[in-house]
């Protein structure tokens, strides 16, 4: 009962709990978050590129999974190769944090996905304010800079990275259908891939 000492004492516990884990696992949730997101993106580009998407996204208890959808936008040539690559990353970095018991991973699996994101945005380093920037330009040198420097500040690269890269897919598409009144025939959706 919540008016004992032990109630209110099982009920600071709890949020002190409660507390700890979104401190400690807020980057996994930013990740599940954002990748949720892309996901549900990529599907909006199929239902306005494919002539019947009900037939690949609406199959009941069937449908396609995150990497599937990537696949199809990517052989249809509806994204950038870049940015597939980062998303492929992302859908690694995803799994995972959801396949990792206490979802702390260690820090070459975080600079793998940096390093993909670093092809759409190029990571760039200042010691101080007035230093000359230093560029970040492969798995390598990240890797090399998180181990000389440290990793305090890895967590604020990944949420920018996140941030980002669901930006650069959300500019490619908007919530509307094609206005072309032929927008369900083959026809039609070859011409919106040119």
């Amino acid at each position: 009962m919540v008016d004992s000492d032990e109630g209110r004492e099982n009920a600071r516990q709890l949020e002190q709990l409660r507390r700890q884990l979104i401190e400690e696992r807020w980057v996994a949730t930013h990740v599940l978050a954002v990748h949720l997101e892309i996901e549900s993106m990529l599907g909006t580009i199929l239902r306005q590129t494919l002539p019947k998407p009900d037939r690949f996204l609406d199959r009941s208890g069937m449908g396609p999974t995150f990497a599937q959808k990537l696949t199809l936008c990517d052989s249809l040539g509806l994204l950038d190769d870049k940015l597939v690559a980062a998303i492929r990353a992302l859908n690694r970095l995803r799994n995972s944090y959801a396949h990792t018991p206490d979802q702390v991973l260690d820090v070459p699996e975080l600079v793998k996905f940096l390093a993909a994101f670093n092809e759409i945005h190029p990571v760039e380093y200042r010691q101080s304010r007035d230093a000359v920037p230093i560029k970040l330009n492969s798995y390598e040198e990240l890797l090399a800079h998180f181990e000389t420097n440290g990793t305090e500040n890895i967590d604020g690269m990944l949420f920018i990275s996140l941030r980002l890269l669901r930006a650069s897919l959300s500019v490619m598409f908007t919530d509307e259908p094609p206005a072309t009144p032929d927008a369900a025939t083959p026809q039609s959706a070859a011409r919106l891939l040119d």
